[in-house]
Formats: structure tokens, sequence, C-alpha cells
């Protein structure tokens, strides 16, 4: 009887090739002839009709997602985030957008409304007239907006047309605009590099202070009369002239007696 070798079945488990779940190594073998006794079965040599072994690959197709590593998941999911938000940001835009122009056109309907309504109106209907009654007329006054009208508020208006430029559009040098007129009253002095509206109102309240000091009234507050009277000291150089130093020496004497200040009238002794 012809002898068969049964397959061997090998389970390669080093190197897989990449999307392959499973290999095996079948070698089919045809039965080879019975023994002759040219040909002993010991020494026996493979016939050209023997087969040589196969390699047969079992492929399982992976889908998309399963293909994709960790870090490109996770970047698709990002992408993902992203087009939702932009898509979101782009329908709240294109919604403000159409609220506007809606609010556009009410407001321009509620403008041209009044006259287009009084050219549709149907006529009104006749009224009759009711006899006079002998009760007083009202009258009602149109309520107008509140204006200064002060000499305070004038003041400040006159201040604020003459520091004006009308002549400058406004658009172009708002500067020159609003104080090229008073840049022109006001030239810089010869001892300041600089002047301005802050420089001009300090120098008008010194001079108001001068002229308050300077009046002969009597204010009932004891440190303004006590700052006019040290003034009217201090200025009146002619009178300073003349006393010299006996008025401080007079107080002194009235404080308390110093001998250094008699001079050689001091004696060591005393």
């Amino acid at each position: 009887m012809p002898s068969f070798h049964p397959p061997d079945y090998v389970h390669l488990r080093g190197h897989l090739p990449p999307n392959e779940s499973q290999m095996q190594l079948i070698a089919d073998q045809t039965p080879s002839p019975s023994p002759t006794p040219d040909r002993p079965p010991s020494f026996r040599t493979p016939d050209a009709d023997d087969s040589l072994p196969s390699v047969m690959y079992k492929k399982k197709n992976l889908g998309f997602w399963a293909k994709r590593t960790q870090l490109e998941k996770l970047l698709l999911g990002l992408l993902l985030l992203l087009f939702i938000g932009f898509v979101t940001l782009l329908a709240l835009f294109a919604k403000g957008e159409e609220q506007a122009r809606e609010h556009e056109r009410q407001v321009s309907n509620i403008v041209s409304s009044p006259s287009d309504k009084s050219a549709n109106l149907p006529a009104s209907p006749a009224v009759l007239e009711e006899p006079a009654t002998t009760s007083a007329p009202t009258t009602t006054s149109v309520p107008q907006e509140g204006v200064c009208t002060t000499k305070g508020c004038v003041k400040a208006a006159a201040g604020i047309l003459s520091a004006l430029d009308q002549t400058v559009n406004p658009c172009e040098d708002f500067y020159e605009y609003a104080c090229g007129q008073w840049n022109r009253d006001h030239p810089i002095p010869d001892d300041m590099f600089g002047y301005g509206t802050f420089a001009f109102v300090r120098e008008h309240v010194r001079q108001q202070m001068r002229v308050l000091l300077e009046s002969n009234v009597k204010s009932p507050s004891k440190s303004i009369n006590m700052a006019r009277l040290s003034y009217t000291g201090c200025m009146n150089t002619p009178e300073l002239e003349r006393l010299k130093s006996s008025a401080l020496l007079g107080a002194l004497e009235e404080l308390g007696h110093w001998p250094l200040l008699h001079g050689e009238k001091w004696k060591k002794n005393d």
C-alpha cells in the first residue's frame, strides 16, 4: 500500500505581517509510490511530482477608525470640535446681522409711517358743535428743554465759543478747531516754556487773591483779616525801611529779655 505523510501545521508567532491575524504553513504532500527493488523505502528521494510547501495568509480587513492611532484619533476629535464651533459662530453672526437689518427696517418704517398713514387715513366724520359753555378755557404749553441762562452758564458758554476756531474743519484738525482761537489770544509769556488753561486759571486766581488782600473791607473771618494784615505789612516797603528791626526787637522784649540783643550794653555779669 502507498504510504502517506500527514501534513505538518506550524503556527508562526515570531513576525506577523501587518494587518494579518494568523499565518499557517501547510505542507501538502502527494502519496509516494510503493517501494520497488530499485528504490528502497529507507533511501527514497523526492520525485518531481512532490509539490513544494506553500505559505497562505489569512487577511482581515480593518475599518478606517481601527487603523488610526491614538494621536490621529485625538486630532480628528479636536478638528471636529473646531468645525462645530466655527459653524456655531457663523450661525450666530448671521443671526445678529439679520436682527440688525430687521431693526433698521422697523426704524425706517416707524419714521416713514406718520406721513404715509396721514395720507391714507379716511376723512374724519363731521362733528356737531356743542353749545358754548361758561367753563374757563384750558391752555397747554409746549414743554421746553432745560437751558441754563444764569450768569455763570452764559460766561462759560462765551468762554468756549471764544476759544473755538470755526474756520477749521473739526474732522481734519479737532485740536485747532477747539483751541485755535484761544492759543492766538493767549501767547506764551517770555518767562515760561508753556502756557495753557491751567496756567491761565492759576494766574487768574492769584490776581483775585491779590485784590482781596489789598481791599480794605473787613471780613467776618478772623483768618482772612490776619492774612490781609500780614500781606499789607509785608508789601509796605517804605515803612519797613523806616522801622528796620525795631518791631522785631520790641516783640522779643515782650516775649522775654535776651541780653545778646543789646550788643555793647550787654555785660557778662548781667
